[in-house]
């Protein structure tokens, strides 16, 4: 499938995608007699929270986790300090980790039993986590265009292209400008993993397009995380937009780019691999897309907790409308897309999504009981309006789009889902898969581009047949 990727979003884990919370609630923070009463303490806590597990599950997880330390239980012991003399003899006999770094390990290990994006990290680590996420609002200003990332070389039929250069960022570089070199290396036959080592280390780095040198700064400003262009077909109007990432204000500056027209006949938003976000920019979208109806709940299977999301505004926008996506569109993104696409607004165009429909929550854990740190806790599944979901299930198309050069790697090894994590949280069946009736519905594969114009034939390609096939 032809996309357009941030080269960072190609280095992050697919098991760390979550939808946003910014609250962050400290949690014991207070002495304990041992290190191991705490652990027992968290334990606890996360049961009482957890979307999928309870207090009646604690021997199953527990053992779980042990077992990854190597720790035997034929039965998890009734009393805590039996428990405790079985871990603190592990710790001791194993002479390795001192005791806080064994417990952040064991921490660590129990949280990734639940489920693959519930996470710890250690104190040391956490001012980076935090400066990380601030920086994700500073970007390059340019956006590349893959045919296909999962390619293992790029080559004569696997080019880069610029596909966009926020506010004339770069002056002289241009969108369509196929890029040859990256840091003095000609990236034909180049690995992507070669090439992600060139550039990952680096805040700057140098690219060769159109036969010109350009320093790209990973941080250079504060660009919208969406762009996009008018293509013009048969004397109609399409908006093609291109959200990367659901981060803040992005709804707003979307709604603007499509107020801005004075007429368009019809939307096309890019979500491929769009990873998620925030749920409050989410709201805002469905709340500009939709009626005042209820879009999505957040449930928690364990403990009966739920949270409906009630638009609050009339429709303002009733614009035909077709939804991109693929196996890299991922929760809040297919909150939206999903939504969408129950309420008959529009229609999902490209492969199925990658099925993560559920959140975490942070907490600082208290630096009093010597071990500290910031833990992820997954607390809700969210399901639609009409109580189905994209969780575990992924997201099918109205319409399987297939890139004849590419389609063979739909099938790869290399692409992961939800549904293949060990742990993944897997609904009930009082919610079911969403548009089952919708899968393979129709299938309709491209047209070979020429190389030389790729970028453009592509999206023209995509809107013709949206065009000719009365979506819009």
């Amino acid at each position: 499938m032809t996309r357009c990727v941030y080269f960072i979003l190609l280095i992050q884990a697919m098991a760390l995608i979550g939808c946003a919370r910014t609250n962050e609630q400290t949690i014991l923070n207070q002495q304990y007699k041992n290190t191991c009463a705490f652990f027992e303490d968290l334990v606890d806590y996360t049961l009482t929270k957890h979307a999928y597990w309870g207090a009646e599950d604690r021997e199953h997880v527990v053992k779980a986790a042990l077992k990854k330390v190597q720790i035997e239980l034929a039965a998890l012991p009734k009393q805590k300090s039996k428990l405790c003399e079985t871990i603190e003899q592990t710790y001791l006999a194993q002479k390795k980790l001192d005791e806080p770094t064994f417990y952040r390990y064991l921490i660590s290990t129990y949280l990734k039993t639940l489920d693959p994006h519930s996470r710890y990290i250690a104190p040391e680590d956490v001012k980076l986590e935090k400066a990380d996420i601030a920086n994700r609002i500073k970007k390059s200003g340019v956006e590349f265009y893959y045919r296909n990332p999962i390619i293992a070389k790029m080559t004569s039929n696997n080019p880069i292209w610029i596909d966009f250069v926020h506010q004339q960022a770069y002056p002289g570089l241009e969108e369509g400008f196929r890029v040859t070199e990256i840091q003095g290396e000609s990236i034909l036959s180049m690995n992507l993993l070669r090439m992600l080592d060139l550039i990952s280390p680096h805040q700057t780095y140098t690219i060769v397009a159109h036969d010109q040198e350009f320093t790209i700064d990973r941080q250079k400003g504060i660009f919208p995380d969406v762009y996009g262009k008018k293509i013009i077909v048969g004397g109609q109007t399409v908006l093609w937009i291109r959200l990367v990432s659901f981060t803040s204000k992005v709804a707003k500056q979307l709604i603007q780019m499509i107020s801005s027209e004075d007429h368009i006949d019809g939307l096309v938003i890019d979500l491929r691999g769009n990873h998620g976000g925030l749920l409050s920019e989410v709201d805002i979208l469905l709340d500009y897309f939709l009626p005042s109806v209820r879009v999505y709940e957040e449930i928690s299977y364990q403990h009966g907790g739920q949270k409906e999301h009630q638009l609050k505004h009339h429709q303002q926008n009733d614009t035909p409308m077709v939804i991109m996506i693929d196996n890299e569109s991922a929760s809040a993104s297919e909150i939206f897309a999903g939504s969408i696409a129950v309420h008959h607004r529009g229609v999902l165009v490209g492969d199925y999504s990658f099925g993560k429909m559920n959140s975490q929550k942070p907490y600082m854990i208290g630096e009093k009981n010597g071990i500290g740190g910031l833990m992820y806790l997954t607390e809700s599944v969210l399901i639609f309006s009409d109580q189905t979901t994209a969780q575990w299930h992924r997201l099918p198309p109205h319409v399987w789009l297939k890139d004849p050069e590419t389609s063979l790697l739909s099938q790869s090894k290399d692409n992961v889902y939800e549904f293949q994590y060990t742990d993944a949280i897997v609904p009930s069946q009082s919610a079911p898969a969403w548009g089952e009736e919708n899968q393979a519905s129709s299938v309709w594969e491209m047209e070979t581009c020429p190389i030389e114009k790729l970028r453009d034939c592509t999206h023209k390609q995509v809107v013709e047949y949206i065009l000719q096939s009365d979506f819009l």
